[in-house]
């Protein structure tokens, strides 16, 4: 397919440029908005050449870098964190269990202060004990003791601050009391969240099993809280984990279905408008999730098209989405989830006519399987890399579980609708629902035993991302060759292919044989020396295990005491305490802060000062490093 055909493909990157562009440089919304009107009086005076289409481009990248800014600075006016208030009046938008009680996701609409509120945006994360259920799409006010959620930034784990933040939530609550209802909710979106609440109870009612039920409202409604860490890991353990969010996939399944359902409707405009409107409501239905928003855009773009009679391109459709969804909010593009997606389709619509075109059986069952086999190879090409980035492991056989997985899954679509069928006019509700449990049942007890084979998962994988860089030049020059005729350009993009897909597959990380990380904590000091691979940690405190830190491998752990020098190799450290003097003290090269009130002159023997996070503090010096503002700290020796 040539890039004539997807005339969104720039206008999209250079989208994307924009907005990461507005978060490093701030340019002034007037200045862009005065450019962006120049650009596009010059562009609608010029006659079409290049100059007209590099314009354009440049409309594109004035639109994300605006749409950015106007997004940054809209929520410094209007985020509830910069009002002074005695109460928050909020809308619940989702409440899940935790072990200990309830954690709700809510929406701030005002800062209520004596007789004054003010309007105000913002996210928030509410905390309630077991005895306090907030309930969905309610309005409520809370008192105004918000705290700020933190990012601790440790090389190698996961950071559960900035994914809350690249979700736009940056405060949460810890409420002990109920706090005042103002309104129980209502509206078409209460209504459709009451409809799941039910369907989700006639799957918990139709199975002995309850990890039946768990694993049915996972995959139909999207529900996966109620899943088991068992259950998650087996499929996260068989690289099926996006199985258990909605997607594409299930949308798709949701509009074969739905084509067949109402395949009578003779006018093709009514059955089209149907078949919409059936698809928006499963979205509305399993919460809204990205990957569903964008298949419904293009689901309706496609459907649009055949009423007109226009022969939609799917890669338009997929950029066309992702342009609205970025247009809407600028912070999809950092979500995992949003990259997962969109990399997913865009590998199935670039590649999977390709690779199915290179072989072509005779018989039917054989090229249904060889039809799946290529989707799923298709489907990995620009996935893969970025699942090994963001989760650091590999399950060997996903090809194959992958390949089982998508009957399965579509016969569990089927069975969960034809089961709420049953349950309305009760006629075979029982027996479909034991048919149903059987089968998956079933479907368990193979990813259980693919999960026990020898190397089902390999895990601790680190790549750089230039590597994915690297291997997605390779992967585009080598499909831009193929659609080539002309022998001169296809010699001079082979001539790249070999370096590129090599250094793609290089491991881009520097070999130390040992290293010293200083971790970025808020309670304790936590010092792991890494000795060619093994892992001794020292901590102020050797009984506390950070949640971040708690996949640690230790080799070993023990105390890091207070004014003792330690030392590995030619490297010297030490936790300074100015209550405990280090007696005759010689020069150390790393030396960690126990103390706020520490002097100058009592570190004046130590090469680099460490302050860590717990100190709270903000001094700034060029021999300092203060993890508060930096993050961990690392030195190889």
């Amino acid at each position: 397919m040539s890039y004539k055909k997807m005339p969104l493909l720039l206008p999209l990157i250079l989208f994307i440029i924009g907005i990461v562009t507005g978060n490093f440089w701030y340019a002034g919304l007037l200045l862009i908005g005065v450019s962006f009107v120049i650009l596009l009086i010059v562009n609608s005076i010029l006659a079409s050449g290049y100059i007209k289409s590099y314009l354009l481009l440049a409309l594109f990248f004035l639109s994300g870098l605006g749409i950015q800014q106007f997004s940054l600075k809209w929520e410094k006016l209007t985020h509830f964190s910069f009002y002074e208030g005695d109460n928050l009046t909020l809308i619940i938008q989702k409440t899940l269990p935790t072990k200990k009680g309830y954690k709700s996701e809510a929406r701030v609409l005002k800062v209520n202060r004596k007789y004054e509120e003010h309007s105000v945006s913002g996210k928030i994360i509410i905390y309630t004990p077991a005895t306090i259920a907030l309930q969905t799409f309610s309005t409520y006010e809370i008192p105004a003791q918000f705290v700020k959620i933190e990012s601790y930034h440790n090389p190698g784990y996961f950071d559960y601050g900035t994914f809350l933040h690249q979700k736009g939530f940056y405060h949460q609550i810890y409420l002990k009391e109920e706090p005042e209802l103002i309104d129980a909710g209502k509206g078409i979106r209460k209504l459709i969240y009451d409809v799941s609440g039910l369907a989700s109870d006639v799957f918990y009612t139709s199975f002995d099993n309850e990890r039946i039920a768990d694993l049915v409202t996972a995959i139909f409604l999207g529900q996966k809280e109620g899943l088991s860490k068992e259950s998650k890991q087996l499929f996260t353990d068989n690289g099926l984990a996006h199985l258990l969010a909605i997607s594409g996939m299930h949308v798709g399944i949701i509009y074969l279905i739905l084509s067949w359902v109402f395949g009578w409707l003779r006018i093709n405009s009514i059955r089209s408008l149907v078949i919409i409107f059936g698809i928006w409501f499963y979205i509305i239905l399993t919460g809204l999730q990205i990957p569903a928003l964008r298949a419904g855009f293009m689901f309706t773009v496609f459907i649009i098209g055949k009423i007109s009679s226009r022969n939609v391109k799917s890669l338009n459709s997929i950029f066309f989405a992702a342009i609205i969804l970025l247009a809407i909010n600028p912070n999809l593009i950092y979500q995992v989830s949003f990259q997962l997606s969109f990399a997913a389709m865009l590998s199935i619509l670039s590649f999977y006519n390709p690779i199915q075109r290179l072989y072509v059986p005779d018989q039917i069952w054989l090229r249904k399987i060889w039809q799946l086999t290529s989707l799923n190879v298709s489907v990995q090409i620009f996935v893969l890399p970025l699942t090994i980035f963001y989760f650091k492991q590999l399950p060997t056989y996903f090809l194959f579980t992958s390949l089982i997985s998508i009957p399965f899954v579509v016969a569990i679509m089927w069975g969960a609708i034809i089961l709420l069928m049953s349950d309305l006019t009760g006629f075979l509700d029982q027996f479909l629902g034991a048919l149903l449990e059987s089968f998956i049942e079933f479907y368990f007890s193979i990813l259980t035993a693919v999960s026990k084979l020898p190397f089902a998962l390999i895990i601790d994988l680190q790549i750089h991302y230039l590597q994915i860089i690297g291997w997605t030049l390779g992967v585009l020059i080598i499909y831009h060759l193929l659609q080539l005729n002309t022998r001169k350009y296809s010699m001079m993009y082979s001539a790249f292919i070999p370096l590129i897909l090599i250094s793609s597959s290089l491991k881009i990380k520097e070999y130390v044989n040992h290293s010293i990380i200083i971790y970025d904590d808020p309670k304790e000091v936590i010092v792991d020396l890494n000795v060619q691979g093994q892992i001794f940690r020292m901590s102020s405190d050797p009984d506390y295990t950070p949640y971040s830190l708690k996949d640690s491998k230790v080799f070993k752990a023990s105390k890091l005491a207070n004014n003792s020098i330690y030392q590995m190799n030619n490297l010297t450290w030490a936790l300074i305490d100015k209550d405990l003097p280090i007696s005759n003290p010689q020069p150390i090269d790393i030396c960690i802060l126990g103390s706020p009130n520490i002097k100058s002159s009592d570190v004046s023997h130590c090469k680099k000062i460490i302050i860590p996070r717990h100190l709270k503090s903000r001094y700034i010096n060029i021999n300092y490093y203060n993890i508060l503002s930096k993050g961990a700290f690392k030195q190889n020796f």
